[in-house]
């Protein structure tokens, strides 16, 4: 999903066929909202600085390296909330793939 604030450029053919074809919803903030708006571009301008240093390694790899920097940026704990998105969204702790079906202490308390 991306989230946008109303200006064109996430508003053209080319951006809604690539976006169907990856299906990928499109969401636009109103308005109303202005602090959303604000947000979202600084959603976005951490997103894309990330993205630029992964591909500083992996140029034109971008489609590769999205879900990765996503992640990566959902399970870095915020500045001012000290949690992470995914806590935010699942009300737990994110477990990493290695971690499923180990007995460590934190999947033994969660589980």
């Amino acid at each position: 999903m991306i989230i946008a604030d109303n200006d064109h450029q996430f508003d053209s053919v080319a951006f809604r066929t690539i976006s169907s074809e990856l299906k990928i919803k499109n969401l636009y903030s109103t308005p109303r909202y202005p602090q959303s708006n604000r947000q979202t571009e600084a959603t976005n301008k951490t997103l894309l600085s990330a993205l630029k240093k992964r591909l500083e390694q992996a140029k034109g790899r971008w489609v590769e390296e999205l879900p990765d920097v996503l992640w990566a940026y959902r399970t870095t704990p915020g500045r001012l909330t000290g949690s992470t998105l995914f806590a935010l969204a699942y009300e737990m702790d994110v477990v990493i793939p290695t971690e499923v079906g180990m007995p460590t202490a934190r999947t033994t308390v969660q589980g």
